[in-house]
């Protein structure tokens, strides 16, 4: 047996997802971050959704390090992301968007955690960059709090970074569709909170990634959609865990954070009485919610404040 056979006897394959539309601008630095993996087992599932720019020939040039697929339709992010898992061989799943970047040493440091904690899936800590690739926060270090369940955790103060989830292959077997085809905005949040109903996750402490904060990110341009995906995807968790009375009541009363999306949708239209009705729809959610609502209506020029901090 070769030294490269019983390395990937050791190493069992991971793929990795890159869904991509018009995304050329880092295409080929996020792509050379998978191929320049630590770990040496892993297959490229590069899954283009009818892009009109350089996407395709940035990623062939990859040769076969890269395997490309295409859809000459254009699908929504949650059925391009249901088509590129189903063309996927690896024993675990990962992703990666367009412009965003590995750690080296990601996929290897997932796969030994989740080994050695003998959990499903998993994220973790992760970085920022800017639109130079210049870092603006080194680590941003992701956590459970001890003795708290994933999933409240999560619905209350939600902070997976998508680049750094990572799953095997039985969930996709017993869990199948896992993204909703109608979601074009959120289905990332729709897969994690998922997950967290069935299976507590393993949260790697060390860095896995880094998410690239530019102006064309998809979630300037989207905030018409977030409203009524969140509410589509509380659905369908009330459904998923409609015999636990304690997530069904915390879901009820998480549902509310709706209007505060419709809030901040508001504010982007120059509707600033309706963006301070839906603050205080949102107020009974928590208290960090509560206090939203209060400076937006206390504060002079509150809720543009309140916009121009979540825009960053």
């Amino acid at each position: 047996m070769s030294k490269t056979d019983k390395a990937n006897c050791e190493e069992p394959l991971v793929s990795v997802v890159m869904n991509c539309r018009n995304g050329q601008a880092y295409l080929h630095e996020s792509l050379g971050s998978i191929i320049d993996q630590t770990y040496s087992n892993i297959e490229v599932i590069f899954f283009d959704n009818n892009s009109t720019d350089n996407s395709l020939e940035i990623a062939s040039k990859f040769g076969d390090k890269v395997k490309i697929y295409s859809s000459l339709e254009d699908l929504t992010l949650g059925q391009a992301r249901n088509e590129a898992l189903e063309l996927a061989n690896g024993e675990y799943i990962a992703f990666l968007d367009v412009d965003d970047k590995f750690h080296p040493q990601k996929i290897e440091k997932q796969i030994f955690s989740l080994k050695k904690n003998n959990k499903l899936w998993g994220f973790g800590s992760y970085g920022t960059i800017d639109h130079h690739g210049e870092v603006l926060k080194n680590k941003i270090n992701i956590s459970i709090p001890k003795n708290t369940e994933s999933f409240v955790s999560l619905l209350t103060n939600y902070r997976v970074n998508f680049q750094t989830l990572i799953f095997h292959k039985k969930i996709l077997e017993e869990l199948s569709p896992l993204f909703p085809a109608e979601l074009k905005v959120i289905p990332d949040f729709c897969l994690a909170m998922k997950l967290a109903s069935f299976y507590e996750p393993d949260v790697c402490s060390d860095l896995l990634s880094y998410y690239r904060s530019h102006p064309g990110q998809l979630r300037h341009k989207t905030l018409d959609l977030i409203e009524s995906e969140y509410l589509f995807t509380i659905e369908q968790l009330e459904e998923i865990n409609k015999n636990n009375k304690k997530r069904t009541q915390l879901l009820r009363r998480w549902k509310e954070k709706s209007h505060y999306f419709q809030a901040i949708n508001s504010i982007n239209k120059n509707k600033i009485n309706e963006a301070k009705l839906g603050f205080k729809k949102a107020r009974n959610v928590s208290s960090s919610f509560y206090l939203v609502w209060l400076f937006s209506i206390l504060v002079p020029f509150g809720p543009r404040i309140i916009y121009k901090i979540l825009r960053g």
